[in-house]
């Protein structure tokens, strides 16, 4: 389909609050790097919006004017009795990610947003993400099949053709296929494909309104952030197991950092 008017995209990325992490200083630090991969972007056809309970200690003023803060509107959901927010298990983490997305859509409502994308606030955008989306035809949705994963202890990458079976920032739907939620109410963030599904199952949900077309983005354009303190999936690898498979794919299976993964993912920038 032919764009009638200018593409926008509209980046949403809901920020963990300072109660549920587990080293607010990597939080406020992966969301510096995440924010440098949009400042450096090679078209300035976006939006971006973090949503969060506590506003990082970082150089606001020194971002361009298209990243803007939006505190949430929300406490976090109830901890269950005995629990922890440290643990995602204790209390309704999807629900928190869901309100912040529905409020952050709402703050980029009025900049008339072709495309939402969903990113999480410690991923590396490619320098030409949206040059790329801009220069394709407009359709239903776009899915970033492939990319990397960018460990960021060891300044390693390694290239993975199963992005979107392991990240959440995979997915670009049009502002076509769903409506802006009116409020948080339980029923109006239904209308949010984010939180009701998996980002491996976005390819079934766009299928219907893609009528035919292939949904694969043709850039490696995300760069997932791996090992940096903080990772919900740290959770999960206590095992002596997991532990030794995860230390083989970091020191045998990745690249060192080279100059041209660190200008296309704006690595170790400053946002100053």
């Amino acid at each position: 389909m032919i764009k009638s008017t200018p593409m926008k995209l509209g980046f949403v990325i809901p920020l963990k609050s300072k109660r549920v992490s587990r080293n607010w200083r990597a939080v406020c630090d992966c969301l510096e790097a995440t924010l440098c991969s949009l400042k450096n972007q090679s078209s300035g056809q976006w939006y971006a919006v973090v949503v969060g309970h506590e506003k990082p200690p970082l150089q606001w003023e020194s971002l361009p004017d298209n990243i803007e803060w939006c505190s949430s509107e929300h406490e976090l959901p109830p901890i269950r009795e005995g629990g922890s927010f440290t643990n995602h298990t204790d209390f309704d983490y999807i629900l928190d990610i869901r309100r912040k997305i529905s409020t952050g859509m709402r703050h980029l409502q009025t900049k008339q947003i072709s495309y939402w994308s969903l990113l999480d606030a410690d991923d590396l955008v490619h320098r030409d993400f949206v040059l790329t989306l801009d220069q394709l035809p407009h359709q239903a949705g776009w899915l970033v099949k492939s990319g990397y994963l960018w460990y960021q202890d060891l300044q390693r990458w390694m290239p993975t053709e199963q992005l979107i079976n392991l990240c959440g920032s995979t997915a670009i739907i049009s502002s076509s296929v769903f409506e802006v939620p009116y409020s948080n109410q339980d029923t109006d963030l239904h209308q949010i494909p984010w939180g009701r599904i998996s980002h491996s199952g976005m390819e079934d949900f766009l299928i219907p309104y893609l009528k035919g077309a292939d949904p694969t983005f043709p850039l490696a354009g995300i760069a997932y952030t791996l090992s940096h303190g903080d990772n919900c999936s740290d959770e999960f690898r206590h095992s002596y197991k997991a532990r030794i498979k995860l230390w083989i794919k970091k020191r045998l299976l990745t690249r060192a950092l080279n100059p041209a993964f660190a200008r296309d993912f704006s690595i170790n920038c400053q946002c100053d």
